[in-house]
């Protein structure tokens, strides 16, 4: 196959920790390791417009600057980061272009290939009520902006020749809320080898993992609350591994005197790390809401600990006692 010039969109880009930013970046790489050039526009992490080669591609950061209520994102305004993202659509000349958002940097990225006729694919990795948190939008507002911006996101996407979402129920989300109806799934995937089946050790008491980002609409602190109720004579030990916008909450939260027991954070760790850790835990915990898709890193549940509804945790320790939590604190209080 003749090798392609490909142009990605990003609204999120390494350094950057998330799962959009970690899919955009493997893409690129995977694309360039196969030998066609790749370019990447996103966000710049410092703010001025920026180029690099990174692990062979260019990476194209645009205009940007820190948004006051997440201190680790960066985004762009329309007149500086959307229209730098599509005046580098025609400089670039890709073959092929395909976008991971449509806000500003993926609306610009929209625009300049529309404009010029590109084949466009894109891929949506948004959830719009996951956002709310980070804006200053008041909650007798949240409804109809929900509605507005799945209906942008369908506007912006429907000019694509082909959309995508990593999950049958992401798509659902798509045909429902954004009126794209011809949008198909196509899984991010993994690197099988990382998450191969490996010994369980057991370790001195029955632990409960967590990885994963600690922002918001990750609801870890539902899972200290669970870990919390656990009765006093039931021995264990949670383990979060992670760093977000609601660290320091969570520990603090974990570590007021009635969930204090157990609680290990050992923030932001490579995936190769994490292996010791996965094979002496009990159970791996993984979180969405009703509005967030779920995911996780172990496609099977080991013994002991199964799923609940999508609003509530539950884990069984090995003495047979489950722990439950919803959207509120425990009844039970603990000396």
């Amino acid at each position: 196959m003749k090798p392609l010039r490909i142009l990605i969109g990003a609204e999120t880009y390494p350094p950057d920790v998330n799962g959009a930013a970690r899919f955009a970046e493997r893409l690129a790489t995977g694309l360039a390791g196969r030998g066609h050039e790749v370019h990447v526009v996103a966000p710049s992490p410092n703010g001025p417009a920026e180029q690099e080669v990174r692990d062979g591609v260019t990476v194209h950061g645009v205009r940007s600057r820190r948004w006051y209520k997440h201190e680790g994102f960066q985004f762009c305004l329309p007149w500086e980061g959307g229209a730098q993202a599509a005046a580098l659509v025609s400089r670039v000349d890709p073959d092929v272009v395909h976008t991971n958002a449509h806000m500003v940097v993926g609306r610009g990225v929209v625009k300049g290939a529309h404009r010029r006729g590109y084949p466009l694919v894109a891929t949506n990795h948004l959830m719009p009520e996951n956002l709310i948190a980070y804006t200053p939008i008041p909650r007798v507002l949240h409804r109809v902006y929900n509605e507005l911006a799945w209906n942008d996101l369908g506007r912006v996407f429907g000019k694509a020749a082909v959309v995508t979402a990593p999950t049958p129920r992401a798509v659902e989300l798509l045909v429902r809320r954004a009126g794209l109806v011809d949008a198909f799934p196509v899984s991010c995937g993994i690197d099988a080898d990382r998450y191969r089946v490996l010994p369980h050790i057991e370790g001195d008491v029955p632990t409960v993992l967590f990885v994963g980002r600690l922002d918001q609409e990750k609801r870890v602190d539902e899972l200290v609350r669970a870990f919390a109720a656990l009765p006093a004579g039931v021995p264990g030990r949670l383990e979060i591994v992670g760093d977000g916008a609601r660290r320091d909450e969570w520990r603090a939260l974990a570590t007021a005197s009635a969930w204090a027991r157990g609680w290990t954070s050992a923030g932001s760790s490579p995936s190769r790390s994490c292996s010791p850790r996965t094979r002496a835990r009990t159970c791996s915990a993984c979180r969405a809401s009703r509005s967030c898709r779920a995911s996780s890193h172990w496609s099977r549940w080991p013994p002991g600990c199964r799923w609940s509804r999508p609003t509530r945790w539950r884990c069984r320790t090995s003495s047979g006692r489950a722990a439950t939590a919803g959207s509120s604190p425990p009844a039970t209080s603990r000396s």
